[in-house]
């Protein structure tokens, strides 16, 4: 619902609860919607759109993860932004690993370890990609690599293609100020 009334708002639909809906949704699940969108700053304290949720309505995404991708411009860390982004985004990269029949973990589980981060999976897909592409790039093969980390390359290969993607999307927009 709430990339419904995004763009709706950024259409010029004029406010949320006096549109006319073909078929209104819930009045909770508007609420939920409107206050989700000022939780994101998309909207202000009038539901109107602001200049961050016209350029969040503009992205090709789930609205958290836009914002994650504009946010990691202000900061100045587009690239790794762009990583997390596209990891969330598409299909896990990680394969499952099943013990061996002793009970003992899975061999792969042992070097993957070193990729995994205490600060979570945005953070552990970094890892992983940037371990990945930076054994490919001293020529180790990037399907051996793969399976001595326990990790699919289709879904790597999934990731680097949205990650082109997102930062075409995100190198054509305008970027909104920070807050005062």
């Amino acid at each position: 619902m709430e990339a419904v009334a995004l763009l709706l708002l950024r259409l010029g639909a004029g406010t949320l609860r006096a549109f006319a809906f073909v078929q209104p949704p819930p009045p909770a699940q508007l609420e939920a919607a409107v206050a989700s969108l000022r939780a994101l700053g998309a909207l202000d304290a009038h539901e109107a759109l602001t200049p961050l949720g016209g350029t969040l309505a503009r992205l090709p995404l789930e609205l958290p993860l836009a914002k994650m991708l504009l946010l990691g411009t202000l900061l100045q860390t587009p690239d790794a932004m762009l990583t997390m982004v596209a990891g969330l985004a598409a299909p896990s990269p990680l394969s499952r690993l099943q013990p061996g029949r002793d009970g003992s973990p899975h061999p792969a589980m042992l070097t993957r370890r070193r990729l995994l981060s205490p600060m979570g999976d945005a953070f552990t897909l970094l890892h992983v990609h940037d371990a990945w592409v930076e054994a490919r790039g001293t020529g180790e093969d990037g399907r051996r690599w793969c399976r001595r980390h326990g990790m699919e390359e289709q879904r790597l290969l999934e990731l680097l293609k949205l990650k082109r993607q997102f930062a075409k999307a995100n190198h054509a927009l305008p970027t909104p100020a920070p807050a005062p």
